[in-house]
């Protein structure tokens, strides 16, 4: 408790070089007690001044009556039980708004409430509930990764979420609106991080034939590749509900044509919130089958907002006539944090998942129709509600 109430600026500031995290922490929390006995020390002065003063009105001011002293002493008792009074209030307060199974730390006029919960325990939800509604912090933080937030949240509940800007990859276009460069925001796929930092640019081609991007493609008796140094611009889904077309095979076909990157027309109006390719280790199995390799694809792919995706594809099909107008993007790939994994490794988690128990645990759970996770959910609506970020 006293490493999480520490002040990371105090251990920052004081950390020699060589030392641990824990050792700067404990370090920070160490300055951060000294900060709070000069506190205390400063509250007693203040008393010590107010007493003297007291006293100094009863001992050399000209007044004779007992009733003076009795003032002063009603004074400093009064004092003393303010002092005293204060911090069992403050506590007396929080106890009675926070559940038990919240703890409360506090450090440099700074508070953090860890509220200890339970999956599949339906009080935890209410608690944390609770804890965010009476305490109404600056920040609510869920202890959780975001692969396993997202696979915990349904499909409708991701489309109504939306995507956060951050998450969200830049891609600039020319060759639009009177040649000048439109830049947009899109949706990437999970893969897009192996190529972090580079710059990726081509001629964007649409292939009406080939509309999906489902299609191998054709042997050229030359060797020349049809999409070389080009992005491929491509629909989402299947021209039927029962083809196979994930990103992941899309985007397979594209680099065995020549593509530098797959950009993907979206159908929703709004992108989603999840990364491209995400999805149970049954589908990445079906993709690695029909791609016929289980490694991640080598070219980057982005999801492009309904509206503008269209438009893109109509000046790239008003292009290929006579005159033709081509339409060019260029994007640096962006870092992303977020957990990515091969067939291989994705394999190899579950199978020992499934052997350490928990996926049998799991299992029992979803049979027996127990929700999980809850808590987290409630912390994000009740964070949304009172404007907290989370």
């Amino acid at each position: 408790l006293r490493a999480l109430g520490a002040s990371s600026a105090a251990s920052d500031a004081s950390a020699p070089r060589g030392m641990s995290d824990l050792d700067a922490a404990l370090l920070g929390a160490s300055a951060s007690d000294d900060a709070g006995f000069l506190k205390i020390l400063s509250r007693i002065s203040v008393d010590l001044v107010a007493w003297c003063c007291v006293l100094y009105v009863v001992y050399y001011v000209d007044v004779s009556s007992s009733e003076c002293y009795a003032v002063a002493i009603a004074v400093a008792l009064l004092m003393v039980a303010w002092r005293l009074w204060g911090p069992w209030a403050t506590h007396e307060r929080l106890a009675a708004q926070i559940p038990y199974t919240c703890a409360h730390v506090a450090a440099d006029d700074k508070e953090l409430f860890i509220v200890a919960t339970l999956h599949i325990s339906p009080r935890s939800p209410k608690d944390v509930k609770a804890v965010v509604e009476s305490t109404s912090p600056d920040i609510a933080l869920v202890e959780l990764d975001d692969e396993r937030m997202d696979n915990m949240r349904e499909i409708e509940a991701q489309r109504q979420r939306g995507p956060l800007e951050e998450d969200l990859q830049q891609i600039t276009f020319c060759g639009l609106d009177a040649g000048l460069p439109v830049t947009v925001l899109a949706q990437r796929a999970v893969w897009n991080g192996e190529r972090c930092g580079d710059m990726i640019e081509g001629e964007v081609k649409f292939d009406l034939s080939n509309r999906h991007g489902l299609t191998p493609p054709a042997a050229d008796p030359s060797g020349a590749l049809p999409l070389r140094g080009c992005m491929a611009l491509v629909e989402r889904g299947a021209p039927d509900p029962q083809t196979f077309a994930p990103f992941g095979l899309k985007a397979h076909l594209a680099e065995r044509a020549g593509a530098e990157a797959v950009l993907v027309i979206d159908v929703f109006d709004r992108l989603p919130a999840q990364r491209l390719g995400v999805g149970p280790w049954r589908m990445e199995l079906k993709v690695a089958w029909a791609a016929r390799t289980c490694s991640f694809p080598r070219v980057p792919v982005l999801l492009l907002p309904k509206e503008f995706g269209e438009r893109v594809r109509e000046r790239c099909l008003a292009g290929s006539g006579a005159a033709p107008a081509p339409v060019a993007a260029f994007f640096e790939v962006a870092p992303d944090a977020y957990p990515r994994r091969t067939l291989f490794r994705s394999l190899c988690q579950n199978i020992a998942q499934t052997m350490s128990g928990i996926g049998v645990l799991y299992q029992i759970l979803i049979c027996c129709d127990i929700e999980v996770g809850a808590e987290f959910f409630a912390a994000e609506e009740s964070a949304a509600a009172h404007g907290i970020p989370c």
